[in-house]
Parts: C-alpha cells; sequence; structure tokens
C-alpha cells in the first residue's frame, strides 16, 4: 500500500526530529482489519553514518528497542551479532521506534525453502544463538509469560481459534462454504489441544527471541558473519516452541501448496527428524515427543490463524489447508 496513514506521518515527524535523513521505504506490514500498518522500516542517514529507521504500532505487546539493546550488552559472539542501536523510544507497550545500523553490503538473507546445506548452517547459527542470548527475562513478565507452557500454548490457540470461529460465520454470512469441517475439525482440534497439555506438562517456559527464521538471518558477505534481526518477539515461551517455529516459517508458509501430499511432507518429514537431534544436543527430554508437540502446536496455528482466518485465494486456501489438515492427523496419530 502507498497510502500515508497516521504511523507514515508520525514516522516523517520523528524522522525530521531526531535527525535520521530518510532514502527510501524498503518495508511496511498491515495486519487485517487495521487502519494503519503495524510497522514501517525506512533506510537514509544518522549522523552521516547508513542507518535503517523503524516504527511500530502493534496489537501485540513489544518492546523491541529494549529487547536489541539487551543481546547487545550480553552476546559476545562476533560471528552473530545484530545491528548497533543508535537512538530509541517507547511510547506504549505496543508503540515506539528505532533508529539502527543499515545492513552492510553486499549480502542478504536465507530465502524458504531452505537447502539441505543452508538448514545446517541455519542450525548452526541457532545454536551459536542460544548460547549468546541472555538466559534470564531482561523485563518484567507480562501475565501470560507466567503461565506453564501448556497452557501458554492453550492460551494462544484459542485466540487463534476464536479468529477461525468470526471468520468462518463472516464467510457463512455472506453465503460462502465455509472452511472447517463442523463434525471433524472438533474432533481432531480437541484431540490436538489434549495432546499439547500432555506433551507439554512440566516443559520450562525459555526466554528467546522468538522469531528465529531464515528471512531474520542476514549474512554480511564481505565479514562472512550474520546479524540476527527484529527482536519485537523476545518473550518467554514453551521450550520447543523455537524448534516447530523453523519449520512454520522455513515450509509450512512458504512449500508449494500445489504438491501432493505425499511429496509436500517430505521436508516437514526431514525437519522433523533433523530437529529431533538438536533437541538432543540442547540436553532437552523427550526429544521426539517434544518435537510432535511443537510441530502440532504449529500446524494448528497455521491452519486457524494462517489459513482459516484470513483472506486468500479460494484454490490455494482450500489446498494449503487440505494439506495441513492432513500433516496435523498425521501428527496426532502420530505416523511417521
Amino acid at each position: 500500500m502507498d497510502q500515508k496513514t497516521p504511523l507514515h506521518h508520525k514516522a516523517q515527524q520523528i524522522a525530521q526530529e531526531r535527525g535520521f535523513h530518510i532514502r527510501k521505504k524498503i518495508y511496511e506490514a498491515w495486519e487485517p482489519g487495521r487502519p494503519i500498518p503495524r510497522n514501517i522500516i525506512y533506510l537514509g542517514t544518522w549522523q552521516d553514518k547508513p542507518a535503517a529507521f523503524k516504527i511500530y504500532d502493534e496489537r501485540r505487546l513489544s518492546d523491541e528497542p529494549l529487547a536489541l539493546q539487551a543481546w547487545l550488552q550480553h552476546s559476545t559472539s562476533t560471528q552473530l551479532i545484530a545491528p548497533a542501536l543508535y537512538d530509541f523510544a517507547i511510547a506504549s507497550p505496543h508503540a515506539g521506534w528505532l533508529i539502527m545500523e543499515e545492513l552492510p553490503t553486499p549480502g542478504g538473507f536465507f530465502a524458504s525453502p531452505l537447502s539441505v546445506e543452508a538448514r545446517e548452517r541455519f542450525l548452526q547459527l541457532y545454536q551459536w544463538y542460544r548460547v549468546e542470548f541472555p538466559k534470564q527475562p531482561t523485563r518484567q513478565l507480562s501475565l501470560a509469560e507466567k503461565l506453564p507452557a501448556a497452557e501458554y500454548h492453550q492460551y494462544r490457540i484459542y485466540r487463534w481459534f476464536e479468529q477461525a470461529v468470526h471468520a468462518e460465520e463472516a464467510r457463512r454470512l455472506r453465503h460462502q462454504p465455509t472452511l472447517l469441517s463442523e463434525t471433524e475439525f472438533p474432533l481432531l482440534f480437541r484431540r490436538a489441544m489434549a495432546i499439547i497439555g500432555k506433551l507439554f506438562a512440566g516443559r520450562a517456559m525459555v526466554w528467546s527471541h522468538g522469531h528465529f527464521k531464515p528471512k531474520e538471518l542476514y549474512h554480511d558477505e564481505t565479514r562472512d558473519r550474520y546479524y540476527l534481526t527484529d527482536f519485537a518477539h523476545v518473550k518467554m515461551y514453551p521450550e520447543g516452541y523455537e524448534l516447530g517455529f523453523m519449520v512454520w516459517a522455513d515450509y509450512l508458509m512458504s512449500g508449494d501448496w500445489r504438491l501432493p501430499y505425499a511429496e509436500w511432507a517430505l521436508p516437514v518429514r526431514s525437519w522433523r527428524r533433523r530437529l529431533v537431534r538438536v533437541a538432543i544436543g540442547l540436553g532437552l527430554r523427550e526429544p521426539a515427543e517434544l518435537i510432535r508437540g511443537s510441530l502440532i502446536e504449529r500446524s494448528l496455528g497455521t491452519i486457524l490463524a494462517d489459513i482459516v482466518a484470513r483472506e486468500q485465494p479460494i484454490e490455494q486456501q482450500k489446498k494449503h489447508l487440505a494439506l495441513l489438515m492432513q500433516l496435523l492427523t498425521e501428527l496426532v496419530t502420530d505416523i511417521r
């Protein structure tokens, strides 16, 4: 969208006040049903240095500048770093802005779906990140973050369930076919939620970046080092969440939905086997069941929030949903 919203005008005002000279806009993210973007990123100069300016106004809680600052103060890595933070302000628990280092060129982000070779590099970076990331929260936790792991997953999934219910009822009012079976899906949903409750009972909550995915890791080709970006999602998550999230970001959302299930599911199974080894290396108990539970959570989230709760071309929506439903059934019944 090229329309100018209050957030665009606020960005121009702050940039002028703080001496950031805008060169161009490089990114803008919107949420359905909101009249403003949730964030905008510009490139330009600040104090004669190449810099990036990000302004955000999120529905979710976010203290991105402080989370980035905490990483910069805690990490000692020279191979996995983050953009330097030059200036920032937090206006509310949902809104703020930051001026930071512009990512160097030449370079680029990982592209999904990852090749086997790229996936191994990505997982090596993940293990470096877990060593360098703060082990304890760097701010006071929200009420949701204080929930036990199983209840935290259930709390989030029921929010997505509500979004899907509203979207289905809107389709019904428009005299359009609904997407979820009214007989089969509730049964599968209840089974999946029961398994999540069982597999995450007693699991730890872990202070995490929360968005460790290919599109957030940038390779500086000149110095052969990597930048971890986007600290807007830093919070407590159940252990194993980030491992399932990798599959969601790399393949569940990016895989070719036109493929037959037998072919489409092969990379998911490959990820699953590889992540069990990662979980073993991290010393996590019952690693195979942990990865299974994390993929059930991600499959439910994809079905409810990313497919059913959104408007997409109907052919893509139906085929993508059919693939995810078959995957969820496979995970729930534990067919490998």
